[in-house]
């Protein structure tokens, strides 16, 4: 598999990935609308060999990024971006899912995207915190 990215412009900073399906019939061409999971990736991968007191808690690990966040709605995450996610977490045999993404709710742990988590045998961990925080991780 190869991985890279690009950057539209100097200008816009824009950085963007394109993914290629259906036998090269379509295009997907990904853009960030939120610096936050850069952010939040760099707290849990970080590594700095010569500063170790740079290091995030898993200094090196290696991170796949998907967007759940459509843009269009002012980057509110969709069904079908968590369920793209959690297909694209299975199949690169990830054994953390981090998402920091989300608000409250009057039905926790309820709806299709936690019955297909449980569907695919994964332990599910949900940790309310400032940033509702959804752990899962892989049995």
């Amino acid at each position: 598999i190869e991985r890279k990215f690009g950057v539209f412009s100097k200008l816009d900073a824009c950085t963007f990935v394109a993914n290629v399906y259906n036998n090269g019939n379509v295009l997907s061409v990904v853009t960030d609308c939120s610096p936050h999971a850069t952010h939040v990736a760099g707290i849990a991968a970080a590594f700095h060999p010569t500063e170790p007191l740079l290091n995030g808690v898993a200094p090196g690990a290696q991170l796949i990024s998907c967007k759940i966040g459509d843009s269009r709605l002012g980057s509110m995450e969709t069904g079908t971006g968590l369920i793209r996610a959690l297909i694209a977490a299975v199949e690169h045999k990830c054994d953390l899912i981090n998402m920091s993404y989300g608000e409250a709710t009057l039905l926790p742990d309820y709806g299709r995207f936690v019955d297909l988590v449980n569907e695919l045998e994964a332990g599910f961990y949900n940790k309310s915190t400032a940033s509702y925080l959804l752990d899962l991780w892989r049995k």
